[in-house]
């Protein structure tokens, strides 16, 4: 009788660490699945942030540029040959725009002019200008942004736009504008004119030695 009582115990004890065996089991296989399903979110996770547009490498950008001129009784200066009529500067600081150290280089092929009315304080507003500015690949290995920038370095980092206009003299009254900027199509950033007067474009820091002008846009 009591054999039976102890081999009845053995079996009691056996069938019960059998049972512990079998969730310590499942519990091992419920900590893979819960281990796998965390590098799954964290693939997840990497995969939404490379997909980010504002992550992306910078393919293309473009920026339209209008201005206002105040009432002046200057024409547009003569072109001296086929290339571009201005020339965009993407710059990080204030610093950068007066010692002349862009980021990025963009070019304008042509400008349209138009005409209106107004007043700009006690001055009237003639007309103004609209230019579309590109990349310019031929200028872009001598800048800082060189092998692959990030769309969030320009928008993070690009403050203000230094705009050489080869048309434009120096001294003409600028009365307001913008930029508004477009990265590979998508991503928007805009840049203030404001009231201004046109500096020499010889004596700007751009080290061209031509005729035309500058102007600042930022946005801050």
């Amino acid at each position: 009788m009591k054999g039976r009582m102890a081999w009845a115990k053995r079996l009691s004890a056996l069938v019960l660490i059998a049972g512990l065996i079998l969730e310590f089991s499942d519990a091992a296989k419920s900590d893979n699945a819960i281990v796998e399903l965390r590098q799954r979110l964290e693939e997840t996770k990497t995969n939404l942030v490379n997909i980010d547009p504002i992550n992306q490498i910078v393919s293309d950008v473009s920026v339209a540029v209008t201005i206002n001129i105040l009432s002046t009784n200057f024409i547009d200066l003569p072109l001296s040959d086929f290339s571009e009529v201005a020339l965009l500067f993407m710059c990080e600081s204030n610093k950068d725009v007066n010692s002349f150290n862009p980021s990025l280089v963009l070019s304008a092929d042509g400008y349209r002019q138009f005409s209106i009315g107004g007043l700009h304080g006690e001055r009237s507003m003639a007309g103004g200008y609209i230019m579309k500015f590109h990349l310019d690949p031929l200028r872009a290995t001598t800048v800082r942004f060189r092998g692959d920038p990030k769309v969030s370095e320009i928008v993070s980092n690009v403050s203000y736009l230094k705009i050489f206009m080869k048309f434009i003299p120096s001294n003409a009254g600028i009365a307001m504008g913008g930029a508004d900027m477009t990265i590979n199509g998508s991503i928007n950033k805009h840049f203030q004119i404001w009231s201004q007067t046109t500096v020499d474009g010889s004596q700007s820091g751009l080290g061209f030695g031509v005729n035309g002008s500058t102007i600042i846009a930022t946005n801050r």
